[in-house]
């Protein structure tokens, strides 16, 4: 009988583990995430694509960035399986509630674009019980 009530009751705790376990502070999660990340590098990444004639083409990904004191920025040069080269160049800072970053890209004909983007965070506070 005890045996039957154990194998009823496992399930419902593992629910309510896995409803707990979420829970964890997005800040936190944050703080792991980039734990162990060097503040500046440098990647280079090869990229090899075949189409469905068979014939294969292959890019370049050479990227640097650097990050500390609330600001990054990253730097990448892609050169195209016609050896052609284009450029993004992205800057971000921490703002009081949220962030700010600039993105700059330019395309092998020299011509260039840039996207401002500016997060905002609102904080979610719980609401309190209704008094009676």
């Amino acid at each position: 009988m005890r045996l039957s009530r154990l194998v009823r009751f496992a399930p419902s705790l593992l629910v309510a583990l896995a409803l707990v376990a979420p829970a964890a502070d997005a800040g936190q999660r944050r703080t792991r995430a980039h734990k162990g990340v060097p503040t500046s590098g440098h990647i280079e990444r090869t990229v090899t694509r075949t189409g469905k004639d068979g014939t294969s083409r292959t890019s370049q990904h050479d990227t640097t960035w650097q990050r500390g004191g609330g600001q990054w920025s990253r730097d990448t040069v892609h050169t195209g399986p016609n050896g052609k080269q284009g450029t993004t160049h992205v800057e971000g800072a921490k703002t009081e509630n949220g962030y700010t970053k600039t993105t700059t890209r330019t395309r092998p004909d020299g011509s260039t674009s840039t996207k401002q983007v500016t997060r905002t965070v609102t904080p979610v506070t719980p609401e309190s019980p209704p008094a009676e």
